[in-house]
C-alpha cells in the first residue's frame, strides 16, 4: 500500500485539478476496501486454522486415552479400594 504523499504524486500531486482529485480519491478508497476484505480473509483463514489446530489436539489427546485404556490392563479402582481398605 503506498502512502498518501506517494499516491498523489503518482496521480499528479497538488497540481492535478478537480475531478482528477476526484480519481485519485476513488481508486484510494478502493485500495483501502480491498486492503479490509484481504485481512478479513486472513483473519477468517486464521480463526478456521485455529479451530482445526484446536480439534486436531483434541481429537489426537482423545485417542491417546483410548489407546491407553484398551492397551493397558486396568482393573478399576479395585486394588486401591482393597489397599486403602487393608
Amino acid at each position: 500500500m503506498p502512502t498518501v504523499h506517494d499516491w498523489l504524486q503518482a496521480h499528479g500531486g497538488t497540481d492535478m485539478d478537480a475531478d482528477a482529485f476526484d480519481r485519485c480519491e476513488s481508486e484510494w478508497y478502493e485500495l483501502l476496501e480491498q486492503r479490509k476484505r484481504q485481512m478479513n480473509v486472513f483473519l477468517a483463514g486464521l480463526f478456521v486454522g485455529t479451530l482445526v489446530y484446536a480439534l486436531a489436539t483434541l481429537a489426537l489427546l482423545a485417542l491417546v486415552g483410548w489407546l491407553l485404556y484398551s492397551l493397558v490392563p486396568f482393573d478399576g479402582f479395585g486394588r486401591f479400594v482393597d489397599w486403602v481398605r487393608g
